[in-house]
């Protein structure tokens, strides 16, 4: 969920009007419009306020989470396979690096990364010199 969207569910959840948060935070209610509509954000000094005062934390706010959800990861999954079996290699094996780096401690996503890339490895025609550097690389997945 956007920012937007975010502040417009908890502000209506807690039973705030768009001037009341203004007047709260000390900014016009067209600024809270325009937050909620998502053309324009809260200025940075604001967000632990913001956040206070719709009794969320941070994280929440800004929808942080440490892990993708199953769906998302199914949805990454297919796409890394046709790019692996079909496209680039090595593009995929970036591809999966970087959404690694991304969720570092999502342990489904990067098991599943592993077994895609590992599979179309095995499948493909690339030498085995570059199969090694790939194993030597790991790419964040072991």
């Amino acid at each position: 969920m956007k920012m937007s969207e975010q502040i417009k569910l908890h502000r209506k959840d807690i039973g705030l009007t768009q001037e009341q948060v203004a007047n709260y935070l000390g900014v016009s209610t067209p600024a809270v419009n325009k937050w909620e509509r998502g053309s324009t954000y809260p200025d940075i000094s604001l967000l632990p306020a913001l956040a206070r005062l719709l009794k969320i934390d941070m994280n929440e706010l800004f929808s942080f989470c440490e892990e993708l959800t199953e769906l998302e990861i199914a949805q990454f999954s297919n796409e890394l396979s046709e790019v692996a079996l079909n496209k680039n290699i090595d593009f995929a094996f970036e591809m999966a690096a970087k959404k690694i780096q991304e969720y570092p401690h999502c342990d489904s996503l990067i098991y599943m990364a592993a077994t895609i890339l590992n599979a179309a490895l095995t499948l493909s025609a690339t030498r085995e010199e570059k199969k090694e550097e790939y194993e030597k690389k790991n790419y964040g997945m072991a």
